[in-house]
């Protein structure tokens, strides 16, 4: 068994996360960081391929995420008003202030990570089911609008209210699902505030939300992905 330390609530170690995307298993417990922190893993698939994200979260307002696509690795930090894209492969980075409707509607969640649950539930989404995902008790919400069809399994039982466990997207635009995977959550792991800071090596360019708006429509911003839209521009 791998050691927990102080982790409060874990979804597999390593040896399992592969396994945990049939079976999953989450153990229960008691945070005790200041700020409620929480680390998770995603594996997803989708027409153009597999990739697996790390995502850490502590409090309300602060979040880094790592995955590579296309072999860029792409570093994400939320850290209060501002959103910093990096992406460490080519060394180019960007600084945005994120709009404040992003801000006020994050504030009301104790995490940044794994917001399916919630926000399904903000756009109207139905639960139409209850089914087991690997060995844990799902309620299952579906939402379906111009976009397409939104599926969540959400956690029954855990240390906080939806925890999503899997995505499926279905794009009316693309004409493709893409399905994630959660295959790790931990909560309560003590994680430094540097954490949430950009790499000073990578200067990085820097841009209020309304010029950086002005900007992509003149192509004038940096080529770096912007992963996680609802965190900068806020839900839509």
């Amino acid at each position: 068994m791998c050691p927990l330390g102080r982790v409060a609530w874990r979804l597999g170690c390593a040896a399992q996360a592969l396994a945990l995307v049939v079976g999953m298993g989450l153990f229960a417990g008691v945070a005790q960081a200041a700020d409620t922190t929480w680390h998770a893993e995603t594996l997803t698939s989708s027409p153009r391929g597999v990739h697996i994200t790390s995502y850490w979260s502590k409090g309300r307002d602060r979040m880094r995420a790592e995955t590579v696509i296309g072999g860029h690795r792409i570093v994400t930090i939320i850290n209060g008003k501002d959103y910093h894209a990096l992406d460490v492969t080519s060394g180019t980075a960007i600084t945005i202030k994120r709009n404040p409707r992003s801000v006020a509607a994050t504030k009301k969640w104790s995490r940044l990570i794994g917001l399916e649950g919630f926000v399904i539930k903000d756009r109207g989404g139905e639960k139409v089911r209850s089914e087991t995902l690997g060995s844990r008790m799902c309620d299952v919400f579906v939402n379906t609008d111009q976009r397409g069809k939104q599926t969540v399994w959400v956690q029954q039982e855990g240390p906080e209210e939806a925890i999503p466990l899997r995505v499926e997207v279905y794009s009316r635009q693309a004409g493709a699902v893409i399905r994630t995977d959660y295959v790790q959550w931990i909560e309560g792991m003590e994680l430094p505030d540097r954490l949430f800071e950009p790499d000073a090596r990578f200067p990085s360019e820097k841009f209020d939300y309304d010029d950086y708006v002005a900007a992509g429509n003149e192509g004038k911003v940096p080529a770096v992905m912007i992963l996680y839209g609802n965190l900068l521009h806020g839900n839509k």
